[in-house]
Order: structure tokens, then C-alpha cells, then sequence
């Protein structure tokens, strides 16, 4: 697995925007919405990484960006139904 330094801070950002839309959407605990969707976007990517899964876009950057949002929002989703937030 490869992750440069671009990969991780885009990893990072999506995560933080993910969380921070999941606040704002349900009001809730910023600390959790924020660790959670920095962890989902690393797991989204790690995850498309492990499976060779490919997404049919042609630029490497919004590629990263997509993955990263779908896994922020997987944890998001994950949480809420786990912790019951």
C-alpha cells in the first residue's frame, strides 16, 4: 500500500469535511463525527486499495477524494448505528 504524503492529507481533509458535514446535518457530538470521519476516510481508502477495487475516473485526485468520502461516510453511518448517535 502506498500512500504519499498528498494522498494522506487529502485523506485527512475529506475525513474532517465529512464529519463536520455530519455534525451539521444532525447536531450532534463534534469530536466523535470528526475522529469518525477521519478514520472512515482512511478506511475507505485502504479498503479500495486491499480489494483493487477501481473507480472509473479519470483523475487520480478526485479519485482520492471520492474514496475517502465514501469511507468517512461508511464510519459515519457505522457509528451512529453502533453508538446509537
Amino acid at each position: 500500500m502506498d500512500m504519499d504524503a498528498q494522498t494522506v492529507l487529502i485523506v485527512i481533509i475529506v475525513g474532517v469535511v465529512a464529519g463536520w458535514l455530519a455534525v451539521v446535518l444532525t447536531g450532534s457530538d463534534l469530536t466523535r463525527y470528526l475522529a469518525a470521519g477521519v478514520a472512515g476516510a482512511f478506511v475507505g481508502k485502504i479498503l479500495l486499495i486491499t480489494t483493487q477495487l477501481g473507480l472509473p475516473i479519470d483523475n487520480a485526485l478526485v479519485v482520492q477524494i471520492v474514496s475517502a468520502g465514501m469511507g468517512a461516510f461508511i464510519m459515519i453511518a457505522a457509528t451512529r448505528v453502533f453508538l446509537g448517535a
